[in-house]
């Protein structure tokens, strides 16, 4: 069955690229793209395809439907391979994205509702060297997506709505912010000490222009997390602090973030939850404040021991909007047909989208089938 629905969702994809409808310019600030590579010896491949279909059930900017399709397919080489010193790793991603319709011109929301929406376009998504010097020191250089690193909270992975990545504070007020679909040249270096973990990146200013890294500007950002377990449980807890300095004749921006995530037990079952928030002053300036939470609970029917269930809420307050602020609540299901393939039901209400438009409730569906 996985290699039938393979080669249905593989036919639809290269169909979208023949005929690429124009959509809007906007970018997910999710690490919704990340290859799930696992380091081994010699080459390792990976790759994955998601096709997705989004609806407006009722209020927003206008009535319709909208379409996408989503691969991305890479590999990886340890530096034994290569003969180079012991402890580095290559790993190269291309990613295509084919979309159909307009999530922006139905919706209006300012928070992205899914993490998979953008123009169509084939991309090197991921070109990056990662050296290990010893277990507790880690340098990456090259193309690389920022949220993989900054601002990550596990118990919010699945849900679809952009803001559950890396904080609308920052991808809303910086307008090429170096995540996907448009990752950015960059270094970032991570040091682990006694339960801390201190991470320090500089990316491009102006991922667009992959030739010319830093002369569009730049962003720094800097994150402090501290992890600690209590029996079966553990808990993450982090801030971060970032700058956006672009080209001459733009505005800087700058803020900071938290984030609190803990993994548990109840009732026998896996149960995360998760807290982030934001702040930030400059660049558009569109949104000043964010909060988000929301939990995941795996394995919520006995009958369905991989299934997961994902509750969140979105808040994004908004400068100069008839209404203060944008308020998202995502309930969505990951339903399991086999290790390689998942069905993903999902529903968004957002209340005052844009700060304009009527409360509109969202629906999406999305098929995700990993290769190899």
């Amino acid at each position: 069955m996985t290699r039938l629905c393979g080669h249905v969702l593989l036919s639809a994809l290269l169909a979208g690229w023949a005929l690429p409808a124009k959509a809007e310019q906007t970018q997910s600030a999710k690490p919704a793209y990340t290859l799930p590579i696992a380091p081994g010896r010699g080459i390792t491949w990976a790759g994955h395809l998601d096709t997705e279909w989004l609806a407006n059930l009722g209020g927003g900017r206008a009535g319709g439907t909208a379409a996408d399709s989503v691969g991305h397919v890479g590999f990886s080489v340890g530096s034994a391979y290569l003969h180079l010193p012991a402890g580095g790793r290559l790993t190269v991603g291309l990613l295509g994205v084919a979309a159909r319709g307009s999530q922006g011109g139905m919706f209006g929301e300012t928070q992205t509702l899914s993490n998979d929406w953008a123009p169509s376009l084939v991309r090197l998504y991921d070109f990056k060297w990662r050296q290990d010097f010893g277990a507790d020191k880690t340098l990456r250089l090259g193309m690389m997506n920022v949220s993989d690193y900054f601002g990550v909270v596990p118990a919010g992975s699945q849900l679809l709505n952009a803001s559950f990545g890396l904080a609308p504070t920052i991808s809303a007020n910086v307008p090429l912010t170096p995540t996907y679909p448009y990752t950015g040249t960059g270094v970032v270096y991570s040091q682990v000490a006694g339960g801390w973990t201190g991470t320090g990146g500089l990316f491009q200013g102006n991922p667009l222009k992959p030739g010319r890294p830093f002369q569009g500007g730049y962003m720094a950002l800097a994150q402090l997390e501290r992890s600690w377990s209590d029996g079966t449980a553990r808990t993450l807890a982090g801030v971060g602090l970032w700058r956006y300095r672009p080209a001459p004749g733009e505005r800087e921006a700058r803020g900071w973030y938290g984030l609190a995530d803990r993994q548990e037990r109840w009732a026998g079952r896996p149960l995360g939850w998760f807290v982030q928030w934001g702040a930030s002053s400059g660049g558009q300036g569109s949104v000043p404040y964010y909060l988000g939470m929301g939990l995941r609970l795996e394995a919520p029917w006995v009958a369905r021991p991989r299934d997961a269930l994902s509750l969140g809420v979105a808040r994004a307050w908004l400068s100069g909007a008839p209404h203060a602020a944008e308020t998202v609540l995502e309930a969505t299901y990951v339903w399991r047909i086999d290790k390689s393939l998942y069905l993903q039901p999902d529903l968004q209400w957002v209340f005052h989208p844009g700060g304009i438009y009527p409360d509109v409730l969202a629906g999406i569906l999305r098929l995700h089938l990993e290769f190899f």
